[in-house]
């Protein structure tokens, strides 16, 4: 394996994990996963202490050393914010060894059906884990994109402050940015997996959009997307697509949080979840798109929490300031809708948003009413222009 000597500055010695671990530990054993054991230890780096994940490869598990490189190849290329960090690996004495940085709060899925997870943070680390995909599927410099193909809740780990990062990357295949699909045996997670790929073979970015639907609906309902009743398998998907369609969402949304949403920001949180899942692939949103949904949704949210004066006007000196700014957020806006309603109804919207979050605007009260029409004017006379194009 001539490609080693490429990793060779991440290689940490196996006596220094088992030192980290006290001896791979019973105490400090945190979970087991498709991979294997996984291990709390604290690893001297760099003449520094620091926590770390290790992760110890179990061939019994259908792991074996392609997914172990394949691991180390994407993480030591891949860097950002909301992927896990990989610091090293050990390849000594027949042991495969992966160790990250240690992310306190552990995995998403573990999380699900807490009342302590508000909804806000739902959101927040949400849009952690579609940032984190989005860099992923795009190509960049290097004309590449990574398909990650077993996106679910349990690789979506939490750090202290519960940032989302993006992990597993053992079954993750690099596609040509020019390159519409690669056959590939379909791989993946029970529930999660994109319908149409376990079909055909064909592996596209838009299979990762579905499982990530999945997730959206898993963090919406507090649980799991399999959940065996009866001796039947149900499927969250399934009942989240029914729901959707008969206008009932709210009644398979968790206990305690439907109370905090705000009407708006569980209708775009949802609709962006539907239309992951949509069964025509082509259909189905971009990362790019999925993320800009829940941050709008995550905004509508904090609107609705806000706490608006009780004037009866508009201060004169500032509300209209950000009105200049239209015409540069109908062309921020407009660009991904399928549809000139769509784009109509989501443009006034969005663009109410917009000037309610940054509290240059308030809820039209008498006199302010007419300044407030004054301003949708504006944006409908954009939005024309805009969908003319």
């Amino acid at each position: 394996m001539s490609f080693i000597k490429e990793f060779e500055h991440l290689r940490i010695p196996l006596q220094d994990i088992k030192l980290a671990t006290n001896n791979f530990d019973d105490n400090n054993y945190i979970s087991r996963g498709g991979f294997g054991k996984v291990y709390r230890g604290e690893l001297i780096r760099f003449g520094k202490s620091v926590m770390v994940a290790v992760k110890c490869l179990d061939p019994t598990f259908g792991q074996g050393n392609t997914e172990f490189w394949n691991e180390i190849m994407m993480l030591s290329r891949y860097k950002h914010q909301n992927l896990v960090s990989l610091l090293g690996y050990c390849y000594e004495d027949g042991e495969s060894i992966l160790v990250y940085e240690y992310l306190s709060n552990k995995s998403l899925n573990m999380h699900l059906s807490s009342i302590h997870l508000s909804w806000i943070q739902r959101l927040k680390i949400c849009i952690g884990a579609a940032k984190g995909l989005q860099y992923l599927h795009d190509p960049g410099m290097t004309m590449l994109r990574v398909l990650h193909r077993d996106i679910k809740s349990s690789n979506i780990l939490l750090d202290d402050n519960w940032n989302a990062k993006i992990s597993d990357f053992g079954l993750s295949r690099f596609v040509p940015a020019n390159q519409e699909f690669i056959f590939t045996n379909p791989v993946g997670s029970f529930g999660y997996c994109d319908p149409a790929y376990v079909e055909s073979g064909l592996l596209t970015k838009e299979s990762d959009v579905y499982s990530f639907g999945v997730v959206l609906f898993e963090v919406l309902c507090g649980r799991l997307c399999v959940v065996d009743y009866n001796d039947n398998r149900r499927f969250l998907s399934k009942l989240a697509e029914r729901c959707y369609k008969e206008k009932r969402l709210d009644t398979i949304v968790q206990g305690g949080l439907l109370e905090q949403m705000s009407k708006e920001c569980l209708r775009t949180f949802s609709t962006i979840a539907y239309q992951c899942l949509h069964e025509d692939r082509t259909q189905r949103p971009t990362f790019g798109t999925i993320l800009r949904e829940l941050e709008i949704a995550l905004r509508l949210q904090y609107q609705d929490q806000s706490a608006f004066p009780e004037n009866d006007d508009f201060a004169p000196n500032t509300q209209w300031a950000h009105i200049n700014e239209t015409e540069q957020y109908l062309k921020d806006t407009s660009t991904a809708f399928r549809t000139p309603d769509d784009a109509a109804v989501r443009i006034q919207t969005a663009f109410r948003e917009h000037l309610l979050r940054h509290k240059k605007v308030f809820y039209p009260r008498k006199k302010g009413a007419r300044r407030f029409e004054h301003s949708l004017s504006i944006v409908k006379k954009g939005m024309k222009q805009q969908l003319k194009c």
